[in-house]
This record gives C-alpha cells, structure tokens and sequence, in this order.
C-alpha cells in the first residue's frame, strides 16, 4: 500500500455536497479510515457544528504540532454535519498568503458563497489597504460582511494554519468572536503551537500524539494485515505518536526513510530560520551517537561543545523548534520528540560530510574531556575512520568506557579493528586491548590473543597474549592446548617470574587432564636454576 504525498495534507476545500458552496474533492478515504483516536475531538466539533441549527456559533482553534493530522480531522469532523441551507468556506494560510490583506479570509468567502458580491466587496477592501491604520477600518467592515452572511443562514469558515494567514483576517477573525455568540457563525481556525499568536478563541481542541494502543492500531489499518510485533513497535517509536509519519511508515512496511517521508519532514521544519535548523540538524548528529533505542536526545554541554555556542544562545536557536513541539528540554537534556525526524536530518547529507562532521564532534568532544561514551558514540555514527590520534585516545580510554558500557567498547574495538587502512601498529595495540576486554567477560578471546602473540616482537606482550589464550582454553576444557601454551611460554622465556609462576600452575590445574605422554619436561635454561621437570 503507498500513501500520495497529497494525503500528507489533504486539501481543504469544502468537503460537504450540496452545501451551498463550491464541490470539492474531500481527502481520500484512506485518510478518513486511518482517523484513529481522535473520536472525542471529533464529536466536540461536530456538536458545535449542529448546534448552529438553534442560531448558535462559536469560535474554536483546532491546535496541534506539524503531522498530528488537522487537516483531515477537521474534514472527518464536519463531513454530512452542516445544518440545512448552511454554507462550508475553507482557506489555508501560507507564508506567501501572509503579504495579502484578507486574503485567507477572502478564500474562506469564495468558497462559501462563489457567486455572492461580498467577495467582490472584500477584495476590494484588500486594494484599500496602505497601513496599520486602514487596515483598522477595513478590517471593521470586512467583519460586516461575514456578519451578514451568517445573517443569510448558517456559515461555517475553516482557516488551516492560521498561524501563517494575513494580519487582517487574524484581525476580523478576533472581531467576529464576540458575533459566533449571537448568530449561526462557525468559527474554526487549525494552528500550530508556538508559530504566530493566535485568535482567541471560545474552545481549544488540542490535537496531541497518538497513546502507544491508537498508534498501533493505526499502524494495523494501513497496512492492512497483522504486521509482525516488532515491526509495530519500531514503527511506533520511530513516529512517537505522530499520524503522518505513523501512516508513511506503516504505507512501505518498515522503518526505512523514504522520499515521501523526507518530503514531509523537510514540509515541517522549512520555515524555521537558519540559526534554528542549523542547531536542529547538530543535535541530529549527536542524536546518531546516542545509545538508546527509545530516546534520541543529547546533552546540553554536549551541543555548546560541538558547536561552539554558549547555552543560553542555543536555548534561543531552539526555541521555535521547542515551541513547534520538534523538541524537548527538560534541564540538561535536549530530544527529538520522534526519532525519525532526527534520523532523517541526519541522513540528508552525503556520506563524506556526515563522516567529517562525526568526525569534529568526536574531536572537540574528546578535547572537552566528555564522557568517553560520547565521543565513542560519534566515532561509530559517521562510521569514521580509527586511525593515528583517534587511537591513541581509544587505547588511553577503553578501560574507562568498558567499565561505563562494555558493549560499546567491544563494538569500538572491533569496528577499529576491520577498518580498511588502520596501521598494523594500531591494530596490533587495538587487537590487543580486545582479547583482554572479552578475556575479563569470560569471552571467548583465542583468536585476537593468538594473533597478537604471533605478531608482536615485544616478550611481553607475547606472555600476557598467551595467557589469555591458555585461560580460555582452560575454561573451554581445551587441557591440552592450555598446556602446550603454558609449556611454549616458559620454553621460549622472556615472561617476568610472576607470569612463569602463573603458567605453572596452570600447568599444576592440568595435570590431571592430560595423559602422561603429553606431560613434557623443560630444560634447565627455563626452569629456575634446579635441574628438575615441571612439577605436576
């Protein structure tokens, strides 16, 4: 199943035929199908709706953040519910809309009374506009005119994101609030939280994301099938409760990002300004590092860090995106409502700049002396390349990051380690660090400790290589090569007297385990000083 971009939202025209106005395509049933949770709003609105029938209004804002799906509430809600003889106006503001006087409400009465000189009236009201001060007088009159159509029968007019109409609709918007009370006047403007001050308004319904049960099952009805558990989940915790991007992932059936839904999110953030989206899309990147499967969120002191602004300047970059219900900050910690969104701001890049910009995280991350998991996480994020300083650092700090996140310091090692282009010196202190790491989990660390041992010129380093291998073996059951290791160590010498006392009493442990031809006697030049075998 695929869902039209236009579904995203859905055209608000008036959806109610024979109403008076002009007819006009209502959104896809789809859209009306998957209209999930949303059953007390609706009938909040349908009721003020019929109560226009006893020549009563009201003015109402419908409220809620980019994607929680006003449009098509609003056109489920009042579909077959207009009184008789009452008249539908739709209109939605934009940015471009905002420059023309009366222009959103202009599209309101057009589509309520296509044929009616009022709208003549108004337009010719616009052309009179110059300032602040006959926009006063006109906007006094524009009011007149929709009093009296409500006048003529019920009139219901529906403005979509209010927050971007013009100034003098906004206007007669507030003057008309007080009229809704007296006369079969339909008031409903939809905005978003934080964007402009609204209207007043009689009643606020408030659009918020779908509980966990409401998503899943919206999830379900696209899909159209029973998807397997874990794919609802992923779904509903990539969206966070948000109708579109719960549709759009559910329409392809995974958590991948797709054109369709970058083209929504790009929608929803376009008009924050430079300063805003640029502070949105470092958060991302740190987002990309963070451990959590359910949260995808930074730390404050990490952003000032990575981008060099202070805390408070940040504060201010992100506020629009707070108040547009984007983000989060609750004290220290800055989120992503959805993951999906910081997912796709992260994605949006080429690889080579996402793997540069990881990079100078991870740089300035580590030079500020952050938690180690921090800077490992950006490391792994870009993928960036492990090499020359960035593993030195690794090798100073895994021992902090195992006791913090064992796993992530394993995963660290390892993606070093298979890296194209790392030095041998690099991988053979890397590789080194990692036997010793999956050593202390009781993992199994033959193959690293071996190779290492096999590689390293240092004696040392050797000796402490194969008695990790002999332990191993000893706690595989592998008696036998335990043995051979230890009996190798202490034949080839160079191991310090504590690690000689080591290996014989492994040795000690495997007697037991081995038959009597396999127990071999060392010669005097690594015993110590006394002709005698090993004692077993």
């Amino acid at each position: 199943m695929t869902v039209d971009p236009k579904e995203i939202r859905p055209p608000l025209l008036n959806p109610v035929a024979g109403s008076g106005g002009i007819a006009a395509t209502a959104p896809a049933p789809a859209v009306f199908a998957t209209l999930v949770g949303r059953e007390k709003e609706c009938r909040r609105l349908r009721d003020a709706a019929a109560a226009l029938a006893g020549h009563t209004g009201r003015s109402i804002r419908v409220q809620g953040t980019a994607g929680m799906g006003k449009s098509a509430f609003l056109s489920a809600a009042l579909r077959d519910v207009v009184p008789a003889g009452g008249r539908v106006g739709w209109a939605a503001g934009s940015e471009l809309a905002q420059r023309i006087p009366f222009r959103v409400l202009l599209e309101c009465l057009e589509t309520a009374l296509p044929d009616d000189n009022r709208c003549e009236a108004l337009r010719r009201l616009s052309d009179e506009v110059t300032d602040g001060a006959t926009l006063a007088g006109a906007a006094g009159r524009a009011a007149g005119l929709i009093r009296g159509a409500a006048a003529d029968g019920p009139l219901i007019l529906v403005a979509d994101d209010l927050q971007w109409a013009d100034a003098g609709t906004v206007r007669v918007w507030d003057l008309l609030r007080d009229s809704t009370r007296e006369m079969p006047l339909l008031l409903i403007g939809a905005t978003r939280p934080g964007e402009a001050q609204p209207p007043g308004a009689d009643e606020v319904i408030e659009l918020t994301p779908l509980p966990a049960a409401h998503a899943s099952q919206l999830v379900r009805t696209v899909m159209g099938r029973e998807p397997d558990r874990r794919l609802i989940r992923e779904i509903v915790v990539e969206a966070a409760g948000n109708p579109c991007y719960l549709r759009l992932l559910a329409a392809k059936g995974s958590v991948r990002i797709t054109p369709e839904l970058t083209f929504a999110i790009a929608g929803h953030l376009e008009h924050y300004a430079g300063a805003t989206r640029r502070a949105l899309n470092a958060v991302a990147h740190l987002v990309a590092g963070d451990e959590s499967v359910d949260v995808a969120g930074c730390e404050r002191g990490d952003l000032a860090v990575v981008t060099g602004r202070g805390s408070e300047d940040l504060l201010r970059d992100l506020a629009p995106a707070v108040r547009g219900g984007v983000l989060t900050v609750s004290g220290e910690r800055i989120e992503f409502r959805c993951r999906i969104v910081a997912r796709v701001l992260h994605e949006e890049g080429s690889a080579p700049l996402r793997v540069m910009v990881h990079r100078s995280f991870a740089s300035r991350l580590a030079d500020a002396n952050r938690p180690p998991e921090r800077v490992v996480g950006q490391l792994l994020a870009g993928p960036v390349p492990m090499r020359g300083p960035i593993v030195g650092w690794l090798t100073d700090h895994v021992e902090s990051l195992f006791e913090r996140t064992p796993h992530l310091a394993l995963s660290t090692l390892e993606q070093a380690r298979s890296q194209d282009g790392i030095a041998f010196a690099d991988r053979l202190v890397i590789t080194a660090w990692l036997a010793r790491l999956r050593q202390r989990q009781n993992r199994d660390c033959v193959a690293e400790a071996d190779w290492v041992a096999a590689h390293t010129d240092d004696p040392l380093l050797r000796g402490e290589m194969r008695w990790l291998a002999a332990l191993a073996h000893e706690r595989n059951g592998n008696h036998l090569r335990a043995a051979g290791i230890a009996w190798a160590e202490l034949r080839d010498g160079g191991a310090p007297a504590s690690r000689q006392s080591g290996f014989r009493s492994l040795l000690d442990r495997m007697s037991p385990h081995l038959p009597s031809t396999a127990r071999p006697s060392l010669p005097r030049s690594v015993t110590t000083g006394h002709d005698t075998a090993v004692n077993w």
